[in-house]
């Protein structure tokens, strides 16, 4: 299980402070650089990721409809001893979504579809606060308040249905009123994959391949591996323990019950086409466009139908981004809107990591407009420390690890840590708030320590999704018999408070769940106590039975942290390098 939560939060790359990062780089450019400037700048720039062992893959990039670069570096499949090439076919994952709106919009100006009609036209099993409410605007934009990934709330269950689908729909509530807020949901896409099916009545891979895959001149793509043929798709690589390529399964990362949201296979030349037609008028007529180019409230920048806008000016134009990531898969698509500029990145190994795909995506379109490549590859803290280890150069390692700038560490994605301190997992599935290991083991706890000196009338726990996991709470390690009050912060989080019968002082809080309860991932966010004069207290430290932290790989950008080392300790014994994992434990005492 624990494979299927390193796969849900990468689906959509998260590009958090890249539109900052745009607003500086690209605040004066100039496309007069020469195209051989542009194209040995844009090869050293990917020979530095490719001799740092962070890049195999393919990168193509279109300057003012010249296609200056189209290059692709390592293997497709290790195993077979075969290259990666300009026409090998790698998953893209979430950049399905752009497709999928495309086609939606087709129905939408061929009348056949409404943008503001209810899905419960379509879904009349769904419960009347969802089939009436959300609408297919909501779905393309993500406003609909849908749960962001239905995939492990069906269980283990063997080929489920639509209606097994609405039935976990109907179980689970909106995360907000529909339109008055967004949250990334790969389940909104699948439902419009299931309308655009009933509308049409043509299977979503191919009314996709008919509308948008031929008339784009797409022609090294799919929905779908239709060629088992060994090299025609690039296999893809992980390594949780940054030294051992593994090859992910297909299953882990192309699941049929996500069709919509992801399941194109294609190439980095093919994503170049994709813009080269919506430029244009074959796929969308211009009116149509814009629509699905707005984004919501009036803002300039932000989610749209497919795509996000990440900078908009008027020199540099209005930056597009679409991305995907899967288990051993990473993909980029940078296109500068109307013209005929554009950089893609595909990558058949996740070691490239969201630190280096942005870095490399993002550089890669420096130089297609001109304004040359600013940040470096990134470095690779973990294999550097990792290196100096395994070579017994422990002083070397200790004199790096202090050259470190630790406040530039990278998120430790949903371990036990998230829920200390005030609420920022927002609602739900979150980086960013403690996960359980796995979504469905049985018990599973996580305590939480304190610095209070106040007596304390309340507890309360803040989730980011599915609260009803919590089965009791512990303070100060005894039992407590309260009955819990089911609230809602301010942000629309669960909240599950605990009211006291009189005043105590509080200095740890274990709260206990049950994952089999219900299915789906719990997360909490983060635990407080409110005193009597009703400041509030949040916690200084945090233990778990397990986290979704301590049961992924580990990352060539990571921090060599006690916890990260010990992690990559773990992940060395389960590849059979013990002789590795006992130089890394040596080297923490």
């Amino acid at each position: 299980m624990n494979k299927i939560w390193n796969r849900r939060f990468p689906l959509k790359l998260s590009f958090m402070g890249l539109a900052a990062a745009v607003v500086i780089t690209f605040g004066a450019y100039c496309q007069s650089a020469p195209e051989q400037s542009k194209k040995d700048q844009m090869a050293a720039l990917v020979r530095a990721y490719v001799e740092t062992g962070q890049f195999q893959g393919s990168v193509t990039a279109l300057v003012n409809n010249d296609l200056i670069f189209d290059q692709a570096y390592g293997k497709a499949n290790i195993e077979a001893g075969l290259a990666n090439t300009p026409d090998t076919r790698f998953y893209a994952a979430s950049i399905t979504k752009a497709l999928t709106a495309v086609a939606v919009l087709q129905l939408v100006e061929a009348e056949k579809l409404a943008l503001d009609a209810p899905i419960g036209q379509f879904f009349p099993a769904l419960t009347s606060d969802m089939g009436e409410t959300v609408t297919v605007r909501h779905l393309l934009m993500h406003t609909s308040g849908v749960m962001r990934d239905h995939t492990e709330r069906l269980g283990g269950k063997e080929n489920p249905t639509t209606a097994d689908l609405m039935q976990v729909l109907n179980e689970a509530p909106l995360n907000f009123e529909p339109g008055t807020s967004g949250s990334y949901s790969n389940t909104g896409y699948h439902l419009l994959a299931l309308i655009l099916q009933r509308v049409s009545g043509h299977p979503f891979a191919g009314l996709i391949q008919e509308k948008i895959l031929t008339p784009a001149g797409m022609t090294n793509s799919s929905i779908g591996q239709l060629d088992e043929q060994v090299g025609l798709y690039a296999a893809g690589y992980k390594s949780d323990d940054i030294l051992t390529p593994k090859r992910t399964a297909k299953d882990d990362y192309d699941r049929p019950m996500l069709f919509g949201a992801s399941g194109l296979f294609t190439t980095s030349r093919d994503l170049i086409a994709f813009t080269r037609a919506l430029k244009g008028d074959s796929l969308l007529g211009l009116e149509m466009a814009e629509i699905m180019f707005t984004p919501r409230d009036g803002r300039s920048t932000g989610q749209v139908m497919g795509w996000e806008i990440i900078h908009k000016d008027d020199q540099l134009g209005t930056l597009m981004l679409a991305t995907g990531a899967a288990d051993g898969f990473l993909s980029s698509l940078f296109w500068v809107k109307g013209s005929d500029t554009a950089v893609a990145v595909m990558a058949n190994h996740s070691k490239l990591g969201r630190v280096g795909s942005q870095a490399l995506s993002l550089n890669s379109l420096r130089i297609a407009i001109g304004a040359g490549p600013q940040l470096a590859a990134p470095a690779t803290p973990l294999a550097i420390y990792l290196s100096h280890i395994l070579a017994g150069e422990h002083e070397a390692a200790a004199d790096y690890v202090k050259t470190l700038d630790w406040s530039k560490a990278p998120l430790a994605n949903a371990a036990a840590i998230q829920a200390v301190g005030e609420p920022n997992g927002g609602v739900g599935e979150s980086r960013r708030a403690w996960a359980p290991a796995t979504a469905d083991a049985g018990e599973e706890w996580i305590k939480l320590d304190f610095d209070a000196e106040k007596p304390v009338t309340a507890v309360r726990v803040q989730f980011t999704q599915i609260p009803e996991s919590l089965t009791g709470v512990e303070f100060d390690g005894v039992k407590v018999e309260a009955s819990p009050v089911h609230t809602v912060a301010d942000n629309g989080a669960p909240v599950v408070e605990f009211r006291l019968s009189a005043p105590r002082t509080i200095s740890s809080v274990k709260i206990l769940l049950e994952t089999k309860k219900v299915k789906g991932w719990p997360q909490i966010d983060a635990v407080s106590l409110i005193a009597e004069d009703g400041s509030v207290t949040w916690a200084r430290d945090a233990t778990s039975s397990t986290s979704a932290f301590r049961s992924s790989g580990v990352s060539l950008h990571d921090y060599p942290s006690k916890a990260v080392l010990r992690k990559l300790a773990e992940r060395l014994r389960e590849s059979g390098k013990k002789a590795e994992a006992d130089k890394v434990e040596n080297a923490m005492k």
